[in-house]
């Protein structure tokens, strides 16, 4: 047997762990895991946003962390606990940052910007970071992105190991939330976009108590006076999480203002992909008349319109679904594009 007597101050500390049997653990009561933002961030854990370069995930991070420094809900609907948070932006410019301070964020808040180079398996740097967060009582810290916060490879696992250690032990002295940006690989032709989809070593995600995926497509609107407003439809929907409560698929749009240079944002609800299918078809269904042909593209165009929230995939899968009960059919017209119309029966019926 070891004669622990022997033994340094420090390897003393290091053996000097919590050991608790089933009976001890039975006699605590059961409580929530505690968010910072609810069902997306829970707090002093590690929770990894995603998404391809340009989707917009820096837009919403932003959205959100104003939501949470204020202490109010997000989109009205997603609790938040108020932190004060630190924002590592290793890729923005100064004037990238304040352009969308003043775009996104308009006022003050509890937030504050490092946008110098930082490298968190850099003892100094790390010191630092660890230093600078006791000091100013930060109790979140938002990485945009992880992979210019390292030297490591990031196809390698054994060195993604070392990083993910660094971001636990950073938890560990400092009880602070992290929350850092990813980009995705470029995926396949047919691939669906998952877990899966991250640039790197699958040992990136290992460690995260949430993975949150963004996706985006784009909105074009003008109004009575012609100018064009530009925007963004974002769904996020948690691939991973090792709380009971989760997260339902939801979508908002941001929409930019040219003049004012300002966004605006309106909460879309959470996407139930058999409910918007089925919306999908009714919509079809009422949109198409007698001696009409409509293009998926025309369909898109009549959908915004409308402001029906569901989006080109379920348009598809609803165009196959009716075809196949004989409520639609399809033709090639110019271009060799599909058209869609309504059976000569159903026409007769409904005039």
């Amino acid at each position: 047997m070891k004669n622990f007597n022997n033994l340094s101050k420090e390897v003393k500390k290091d053996l000097d762990r919590k050991i608790e049997s089933v009976s001890d653990i039975l006699k605590k009561d059961v409580q929530e895991q505690p968010f910072v933002l609810q069902g997306m961030i829970p707090e002093r854990a590690i929770t990894a946003l995603t998404a391809d370069v340009g989707k917009g995930k820096s837009l919403f991070m932003l959205k959100a962390i104003q939501a949470i420094s204020n202490g109010t809900k997000l989109f009205d609907t997603y609790r938040t606990k108020k932190k004060k948070i630190l924002v590592l932006d290793l890729e923005m410019s100064e004037y990238d940052i304040v352009a969308r301070v003043h775009s996104i964020l308009q006022e003050p808040s509890d937030i504050f910007f490092h946008c110098q180079s930082f490298q968190i398996d850099n003892g100094s740097d790390y010191n630092w970071l660890v230093e600078i967060i006791k000091e100013n009582k930060f109790d979140m810290l938002v990485v945009d992105t992880l992979n210019s916060a390292h030297s490591k490879e990031e196809n390698s696992a054994s060195e993604m190991r070392n990083v993910n250690r660094k971001l636990l032990d950073l938890i560990n002295d400092t009880n602070i939330t992290i929350l850092y940006l990813h980009h995705h690989r470029k995926i396949q032709q047919g691939e669906k976009y998952g877990q899966s989809s991250s640039r790197g070593s699958t040992e990136i995600l290992a460690k995260v108590a949430s993975h949150l995926l963004l996706d985006s497509r784009k909105l074009t609107v003008s109004d009575d006076n012609g100018i064009g407003y530009n925007g963004l439809h974002l769904t996020i929907t948690q691939y991973k999480s090792r709380l009971a409560e989760g997260l339902n698929k939801f979508g908002v749009d941001v929409w930019h203002d040219p003049i004012e240079k300002k966004t605006f944002w309106q909460y879309t609800g959470e996407c139930d992909e058999e409910n918007a299918k089925e919306v999908s078809k009714g919509f079809i269904l009422s949109t198409i008349q007698e001696k009409e042909e409509w293009s998926v593209s025309k369909l898109m165009i009549e959908k915004d319109k409308k402001q029906f929230r569901f989006g080109e995939k379920n348009l598809r899968i609803a165009i196959k679904e009716l075809i196949e009960i004989g409520k639609i059919k399809s033709k090639i017209g110019e271009r060799n594009r599909k058209l869609y119309y309504l059976p000569e029966s159903l026409a007769k019926l409904g005039s």
